[in-house]
């Protein structure tokens, strides 16, 4: 679903995917689930994996994210599909205040070192003005998401941690039950058929 497609998706239809998945919100989730704690990775690599993809959320670099994600999971032994999963903390309802926070902290940062007028905007921004001046946008905005994503990375990390561990004990042992009952079933059946040819 994240991944790979057999047919690509056109963007509307990819954005509509990932806010309103056509296999449902159930089904969608055991999806993820499955993927996620199918593996003996520990609590820790899912929640980096995690960690991960919240951070680099706040990257003004489009459409490198789960790119960014898997990199910084696999420099820090995370679970990739789980950083993945963390990109998704970016998304049209979240970009707006993320892009607004990166910019005005990116603007704080250089006025400290730097002369705060070369990121200076003016009272009314036309786009021609940002097609000459993109760096007064982008720098800000690359100086302060990635500074934000320095932080966000422990914050997210504490917070899914415990939810995590939770979920992924719960997990195997609903697998742990389901082979269990599996076997018994195959041994019962296995019973009533040795009963039948007696």
């Amino acid at each position: 679903m994240l991944f790979r497609r057999r047919t690509k998706l056109h963007p509307i239809k990819r954005l509509r995917e990932i806010l309103w998945p056509s296999m449902g919100w159930g089904r969608t989730w055991d999806y993820i689930r499955h993927r996620m704690f199918r593996r003996s990775d520990s609590s820790y690599s899912i929640t980096a994996g995690l960690a991960a993809g919240v951070a680099v959320s706040f990257s003004p670099i489009m459409g490198t994210h789960i790119v960014q994600a898997a990199g910084v999971a696999l420099v820090t032994r995370a679970n990739v599909f789980a950083g993945a999963i963390g990109t998704l903390f970016g998304n049209p309802t979240t970009f707006p205040m993320i892009w607004w926070a990166s910019y005005q902290l990116g603007a704080f940062i250089i006025g400290l070192f730097w002369d705060v007028r070369m990121v200076e905007l003016p009272d009314h921004i036309t786009f021609a003005f940002l097609m000459a001046h993109p760096y007064k946008i982008f720098l800000p905005m690359m100086v302060g998401g990635y500074t934000l994503a320095l932080v966000s990375w422990p914050v997210a990390y504490l917070i899914c941690y415990w939810p995590v561990k939770q979920m992924q004990k719960a997990y195997h042992a609903e697998r742990l039950q389901k082979l269990r009952d599996k076997i018994l079933h195959r041994e019962h059946a296995a019973r009533e058929k040795g009963d039948n040819t007696d």
